[in-house]
């Protein structure tokens, strides 16, 4: 019914109730509003389905204030130079939510890129050609950005870790690769030689670190021209990208133009030794490494793109993400879902949402942004559920709200996802899912409280597949595979140096063939959370509780691991967790002699009476480990784990724990299992229901091997 004409279709009745009836009339229509819109349609559309709009804009402007209604997005791409925001004004309610929807799943293609056209790609000049590598040259392409007002070209930093603030460059539909050397990242990298210099900075005044090259590759690069690069100098857990300030072309001696805060060469290397000979590094963004189809780079010095299509198709699809700010926005929003859309190609996050309510982010398809894939940040009741999340500049998604203070949660969820190769840029602390944390960048600074992150599927992440802090939230029936594949000292699940990090479980996960990760890891003291019924299978080790009080880890079952099947240690000995501590810090700045604290953790008040260097209260009980080197290991003194509680685990050693059939993957435990002999009160673990799960906008659900669940 068109509102313009209620009035004249009503019967005779008096005008009072002529004028209320059709105001009920248009309240429901308006409530009842569906608009159209498609990226083909010409300019002057009203937004019926006959004659959608041609912008996103026009739609969220038609239903602005309306308290309700559904935009249905056509199929085709709309590309974006700007965020889409959606606020306050264009909300709806708990009964009538607006929701943004693709027609057809993911055939509405929301991207954050410009075109590049065709004719402006040009050859290298003979000048640029004793550059690129004579393998390649003949195929390598030019592309002056000027040309495009493409702003993200200039220069890196002298040090950084991530991005460094460069577009990127898309083909195919897909990230088309920085160029790098050594080619093959991960399984390649350069190793460090001898390092001559660590480096240090005092005050004002920097040293930078110096090193042997073990190959003589970099004797080519023009320093002059720009050359960064990017390791794992000190730490297996501190990536950064250094500018190079020269090369010995017969000593291969590299120095570093400026010096990073502890030095370069491993932490772990023995004195006299400044490094161990086995720190890896690479070479970023350098046009005469152009060496394999894909790749590209840009000369800062010219502004010039320098590029090696894989197919002479590519060359048509070109697209460059310059855009600031996230593709979608939602500042203050309430009751209104995303479903069904493909979010791509941004240069910064996917979807971001600040201080929303009751937003839900169904079935979307966010890939290859610079940024996380989906951030929420503060608000409450907000859900991710269903999306396939992957090739991300930094995390999968961030989950940040709650009043710590108060404990008050923010209710957020993640829910049936599907995450996968995120860190693409940010290789540490940009993990598949991000709670409330206070590293790598991602915004937060632990004070998230009450998030749950539930049946989803993680693998193939540089770091850590999901990372948590603050307090109370729930992570369970996760499937994580294949993480920590570029790192090191680090969990597949992963928390750090909290004491009042209480209230959080972990349970009922699958977490396996993470063979450079611990499975569950509690790390530098984190205290009062509770890892319980997960299935550990061929990790560094099953949980491991490092330094911290009140765990509690129990009814997890922990087979083919290659070291230790439970690990405890009192690491707050040789670090000195003592009353002046970080940790007694973080503790003080927080109301924990006060209600609601002195309620939900009792134990917190106790903890600085005594000495708080020695973990205590710490529960590991009524576990099993099979196949794992050592089932038990505590790294301490008798002494210091006199307040620790590890018994009544059952080690099977290289018996079989019963499993249905490990060979196809399916870890349900028969009822003749000897873990139900040996430990009676041993619950069975939910296997089936860990991972993906089949729902309205998950038609089919895979493992991390792609089988169907």
């Amino acid at each position: 019914m068109n509102s313009r004409n209620i009035g004249s279709r009503l019967p005779a009745l008096g005008a009072a109730a002529r004028a209320s009836l059709c105001v009920l009339l248009l309240a429901g229509t308006l409530q009842a509003l569906t608009v159209h819109v498609d990226p083909a349609a010409p300019a002057g559309g009203t937004g019926a389905e006959s004659d959608p709009f041609n912008s996103l804009e026009a739609a969220r402007d038609a239903l602005r204030g309306n308290g309700g209604g559904e935009v249905l997005l056509h199929p085709g791409v709309y590309s974006r130079t700007e965020p889409l925001v959606l606020g306050p004004a264009d909300s709806g309610t708990a009964d009538r939510p607006v929701v943004w929807k693709s027609v057809k799943p993911h055939s509405a293609e929301l991207e954050g890129s410009i075109r590049v056209p065709k004719e402006l790609w040009e050859k290298p000049g003979a000048e640029d050609e004793k550059r690129l590598d004579p393998g390649a040259k003949s195929s390598i392409w030019c592309l002056d950005l000027a040309k495009l007002g493409v702003r993200h070209a200039n220069a890196y930093p002298a040090k950084f870790a991530g991005r460094g603030g460069l577009l990127d460059f898309h083909a195919n539909g897909v990230r088309q690769p920085l160029a790098r050397w050594p080619d093959g990242f991960p399984e390649k990298s350069a190793l460090m030689g001898e390092v001559l210099e660590r480096g240090k900075i005092e005050g004002k005044v920097q040293t930078p670190g110096r090193f042997v090259s073990e190959e003589n590759r970099c004797a080519r690069w023009q320093v002059d021209r720009g050359v960064w690069l990017e390791g794992y100098w000190r730490a297996p857990w501190e990536p950064f990208v250094i500018r190079v300030a020269g090369i010995g072309p017969a000593s291969r001696v590299i120095t570093f133009a400026e010096a990073l805060p502890n030095g370069i060469g491993s932490k772990y290397a023995k004195p006299p030794a400044l490094g161990n000979r086995d720190e890896p590094w690479w070479a970023l963004n350098l046009p005469e490494e152009i060496t394999v189809p894909g790749e590209w780079a840009v000369d800062f010095n010219s502004r010039r793109l320098f590029w090696f299509p894989p197919n002479p198709q590519a060359m048509d699809s070109a697209r460059i993400a310059d855009m600031d700010g996230p593709v979608l926005r939602l500042n203050g929003a309430r009751h209104l879902r995303l479903e069904g859309l493909r979010v791509v190609r941004g240069l910064s996050h996917g979807v971001e949402l600040k201080e929303c309510h009751a937003v839900e982010v169904r079935g979307l398809e966010v890939a290859d942004c610079g940024g996380s894939g989906v951030v929420v940040q503060g608000g409450t009741e907000d859900m991710v559920r269903a999306c396939d999340i992957h090739d991300t500049g930094e995390s999968g998604i961030l989950l940040m709200g709650g009043n710590r203070a108060k404990l008050e949660p923010a209710r957020h969820r993640a829910e049936n996802n599907h995450i996968w190769r995120v860190g693409v840029y940010r290789k540490t602390y940009a993990p598949g899912i991000l709670i409330g944390a206070e590293w790598g960048g991602g915004g937060g600074d632990g004070s998230s409280v009450g998030c749950v992150v539930r049946h989803n599927l993680i693998h193939d992440t540089p770091h850590a597949g999901i990372l948590y802090g603050g307090n109370d939230h729930l992570i369970e029936l996760n499937e994580v595979a294949r993480t920590v594949l570029t790192s090191s000292d680090m969990g597949a699940i992963y928390t750090q140096a909290d004491w009042a990090s209480q209230g959080n479980v972990v349970r009922h996960n699958f977490i396996h063939d993470n063979p450079r990760a611990i499975g569950v890891y509690l790390d530098d003291g984190d205290s009062g959370d509770r890892v319980e019924g997960n299935l550990f299978v061929r990790n560094i080790n099953g949980p491991s509780v490092c330094g911290g009080h009140h765990n509690i880890v129990t009814g997890n079952l922990v087979y083919d691991c290659n070291r230790f099947g439970l690990y405890i240690d009192a690491r707050g000995v040789a670090r000195g967790y003592d009353k002046n501590s970080r940790h007694a810090q973080k503790l003080q700045a927080l109301p924990f002699a006060e209600q609601p604290w002195s309620n939900r953790y009792p134990l917190l008040g106790k903890l600085q009476d005594s000495d708080p260097r020695l973990p205590r209260g710490n529960q590991i009980t009524e576990n099993v480990v099979a196949r794992c080197p050592k089932p038990e290991y505590r790294n301490a003194k008798p002494d210091e784990l006199k307040n620790t509680v590890m018994e009544k685990n059952l080690d099977l050693a290289n018996t079989d724990p019963g499993f249905v059939d490990a060979a196809r993957h399916d870890y349900r435990l028969r009822p003749e299992s000897p873990v139900f002999k040996a430990l009676p009160g041993f619950k069975p673990l939910p296997f089936p229901e860990m991972g993906l799960m089949r729902d309205e906008f998950r038609p089919k659900a895979v493992d991390a091997d792609g089988r169907p669940r």
